[in-house]
């Protein structure tokens, strides 16, 4: 169970609520929200009181690594605090613009730009050695 959703980019935009195994092996997925927009999920969070991560009080719409994660705007000038946005709330709801402060930087082995932490991809319950860096 995860929390991907068509909006978060061209990678994710056909994503199911419910996908199976492949043949011979691997995972399956379930994504409950795949059809939720991000102010989909913040609408909830402030409907239903649910505590939200306190890195978004500090302007991070996605929270990936330490390191390689910036907020969006990268002043830090969005936020979502007490249940509701201060500051201009369209560069974190843009489609797919929840993970441009993610991977900051980072490229994959083979040189292209790094969108996924390695737990999405192809094979990643194959084995550890995955292209997390």
């Amino acid at each position: 169970i995860n929390g991907r959703t068509r909006c978060q980019g061209f990678e994710r935009a056909w994503i199911d609520q419910f996908e199976n195994a492949p043949i011979g092996g691997g995972l399956a997925k379930c994504n409950p929200i795949a059809y939720w927009t991000l102010e989909d999920t913040f609408d909830y969070i402030a409907k239903y009181k649910v505590p939200a991560h306190p890195l978004h009080a500090k302007g991070y719409p996605s929270i990936g690594d330490a390191k390689d994660t910036i907020p969006i705007p990268e002043d830090g000038s969005t936020r979502f605090v007490d249940f509701k946005f201060e500051g201009d709330k369209t560069p974190w709801l843009d489609y797919a613009s929840e993970r441009k402060g993610r991977f900051v930087g980072l490229a994959n082995k083979d040189g292209s730009t790094k969108t996924e932490c390695g737990i999405h991809v192809a094979g990643a319950e194959e084995t550890f050695d995955r292209d997390l860096w």
